[in-house]
């Protein structure tokens, strides 16, 4: 009844399909992330990956959503806190997206600790790396980070950085910060900080090390005769 010429017909198909593209965009979005997901394998089941301001384990991709089991939030550390969460795969194109065992399964991580001037710092950076060094885990992880990076490198433009321990000094006017810096496993992290950070109170126990810590001096004027 409303189309009297072709060219109407041809303007109304061409609103209907505006409308229909508007409202089936993120529809479409997310069919293009999983082509892009699928193709370009920017993660796969498994990983850990950020996006967004979420975090978590890949469990499942889907034509349209992807779910990952949560990870951190109200927990400290890379806990898992055991929801589900369903993202869309159009995600691929707005946000940023970290893997974090893609193609290296560890990640750096720091310790930092404040002694007070009077402490051996020397002796504290020995008890520091020894710390690391002693565990089982960063034995373990030593070889495999080793054959990861080597076939990272095939790929990328990494740089090639020792996989020891290493401690950094900074001056303050308060203390001196020591920031232990060493690799560890990706699902580790917050475990091997503990036990770590646990074998380090200890020693410094031991060698009369102490952290140090913010104070205030509270100093009381003597009273004046107009006091007395």
């Amino acid at each position: 009844i409303w189309v009297q010429r072709s060219t109407d017909l041809t303007v109304v198909i061409g609103i209907l399909a505006a409308g229909l593209a508007f409202a089936l965009q993120e529809i479409i979005g997310s069919i293009a992330g999983w082509v892009t997901i699928v193709s370009g394998q920017p993660f796969a089941i498994g990983d850990r990956i950020e996006t967004g301001g979420i975090r978590g384990d890949v469990v499942d991709i889907t034509v349209l959503r992807t779910k990952l089991m949560e990870i951190g939030n109200w927990l400290g550390g890379d806990h898992n806190t055991g929801r589900i969460v369903t993202v869309s795969n159009a995600f691929i194109f707005k946000e940023p997206l970290f893997n974090y065992s893609r193609h290296l399964e560890y990640v750096w991580d720091e310790i930092a600790l404040p002694i007070t001037y009077e402490s051996d710092w020397q002796t504290a950076i020995g008890i520091l790396l020894e710390a690391v060094m002693t565990q089982p885990a960063y034995q373990e992880l030593l070889p495999r980070a080793v054959e990861q990076r080597r076939r990272a490198r095939r790929e990328f433009v990494i740089k090639i950085t020792s996989l020891d321990p290493r401690v950094f000094v900074k001056l303050t006017d308060n203390w001196i910060e020591l920031g232990l810096i060493y690799p560890v496993g990706n699902e580790l992290r917050r475990a091997f900080r503990s036990t770590v950070s646990q074998e380090i109170l200890r020693k410094f126990q031991a060698a009369g090390i102490e952290i140090a810590s913010q104070t205030m001096a509270i100093v009381r004027l003597p009273e004046t005769a107009r006091d007395q």
